[in-house]
């Protein structure tokens, strides 16, 4: 919305800032969500645990997974589905705290490069922006791999469950060729049988 210099000649946008502060107040309260899963954590106090960043990369040659993540694959998610950093939580709880992150620091991040290129045109702003802007690229990068990580899980069970059903069904082939089979040879008996019964009639009449 058009503005006209009202303050030592800047150009105040009062609308967008009371909009950029209730986005703010909005994803703070949201973060401020006290879990007794995250042990007193919240996405304000411990935006992204380092602790949560290691080991959920297993990277070709030891790699550095923030240099080659290409050479990287995710291994964030156990084998019983479970958040591999901290197997109490999982995936979807994680990926919701750091959502609840990311959204906050997102709203800090905009309030703050509008005081960077608008209003108070202050350079402690634009520094401010910048650094969360670097715990934000984490954040995105974390839930990614997460993600990659619940991916590999579900395509891992769905692939579990293909070769249970086959395996399920050879065993139900082999009760029903060896059923077939048992038929088979009752009736080549019986036909045997009745045959040598035949044979016996046509010579001793």
């Amino acid at each position: 919305m058009p503005c006209s210099p009202d303050y030592k000649g800047y150009c105040r946008d009062f609308e967008k800032e009371a909009r950029l502060n209730k986005n703010v107040q909005k994803a703070y309260k949201e973060a401020s969500i006290v879990d007794i899963k995250f042990e007193g954590m919240t996405p304000i106090s411990h935006p992204i645990p380092s602790w949560w960043e290691g080991g959920i990369l297993a990277c070709q040659g030891g790699g550095d997974p923030v240099r080659n993540r290409h050479l990287c694959d995710s291994i964030a998610v156990t084998k019983d589905g479970r958040f591999r950093p901290d197997t109490r939580l999982s995936p979807d709880e994680v990926i919701d705290y750091l959502q609840r992150a990311k959204n906050f620091l997102q709203a800090k991040v905009d309030n703050y490069k509008y005081a960077c290129t608008d209003f108070p045109r202050d350079t402690a702003p634009c520094q401010h922006a910048a650094q969360l802007g670097g715990t934000l690229g984490k954040i995105n990068r974390t839930i990614i791999t997460i993600k990659q990580g619940q991916e590999a899980y579900l395509q891992e069970k769905r692939q579990q469950k293909i070769d249970e059903e086959l395996q399920a069904q050879k065993r139900q082939d082999k009760i029903n060729e060896d059923y077939r089979i048992k038929e088979e040879k009752a009736w080549t008996a019986k036909r045997n049988k009745t045959l040598l019964l035949i044979g016996s009639l046509f010579l001793f009449g």
